[in-house]
């Protein structure tokens, strides 16, 4: 089974969008996958302020073979005594089956020949190279912009693209952004290390993004931030005021948690 991974790198998203675009994106993901019988194990999206993650896993590298029946012409135009004519000929050539092949069936109009044929499955490569650029123009937020001389609109610039089949480099076509973008399994750091790194395969994406300051998983940077205050509160003998609504502003604010612990003197 193969995984592929997408990371969208952007400018500093606004914190609503990088937190509602997760359930967008996966829905946009499944649809056509599903829709282009592509088979596969489980779908994670997750976000930070600089970057939108898809990791698919358990892919299948074909999608299934697809049963499609077409409506021909009238029994009695395709058939004269029981001999093909021209029009059940051409009818069963269209399909790439033999005329023997064709089937007769009542309808509610009359009796109509059916025929039968069986479409392969696409390379789920090749169907990635073009579903992948569809959804993320498909995907929709309060104020897209446009930047420099392109087309494209999005919540922010977007400044790179990854994109890996198993521990190779996926390309398709983006070219409606201003500097162009070049496909590639080239990630960013955290902004204040500002590194440049190679991404080899995606099961070792999140662990070199942890190692350069960035929890790319929206869950486990939440968990971290609440953990983090929680035992600071408690130390301390105070009690955190933090809403659900606050964590999760935080939590789509910052790229790696952490905390600072300050105080005002007495006098103030």
């Amino acid at each position: 089974m193969s995984k592929y991974l997408l990371e969208i790198g952007t400018e500093e998203l606004p914190a609503k969008f990088s937190h509602s675009v997760l359930d967008q994106f996966k829905s946009l993901i499944e649809f056509e996958l599903n829709k282009k019988l592509i088979i596969y194990n489980n779908i994670v999206v997750t976000s930070t302020p600089r970057r939108i993650v898809l990791l698919l896993e358990g892919l299948v590298d074909y999608a299934e073979d697809k049963t499609v029946v077409r409506k021909g012409p009238k029994a009695n135009s395709a058939f004269l005594n029981g001999t093909p004519t021209n029009a059940a000929i051409g009818f069963a050539n269209s399909l790439g089956i033999d005329v023997d092949e064709l089937e007769i069936k009542n309808t509610e109009k009359g009796d109509f020949v059916f025929g039968t044929k069986i479409e392969k499955g696409q390379s789920t490569r090749i169907s990635l190279s073009s579903i992948i650029p569809k959804v993320v123009k498909s995907l929709q937020g309060p104020r897209f912009m446009k930047w420099g001389s392109g087309n494209i609109k999005f919540s922010r610039p977007i400044r790179w693209i990854t994109s890996i089949y198993n521990d190779e480099i996926l390309d398709f076509v983006f070219d409606e952004c201003d500097p162009k973008i070049k496909i590639s399994n080239k990630s960013k750091s955290h902004r204040l290390i500002n590194e440049v790194l190679e991404v080899k395969n995606s099961d070792k994406f999140f662990e070199l993004m942890k190692q350069n300051k960035v929890l790319v998983k929206r869950k486990e940077r939440k968990e971290k931030i609440k953990s983090l205050i929680n035992e600071a509160s408690k130390s301390l003998n105070l009690h955190a005021d933090l809403s659900e609504g606050l964590l999760n502003e935080l939590t789509d604010l910052v790229e790696w948690p952490d905390l600072i612990i300050g105080k005002f003197s007495d006098e103030f």
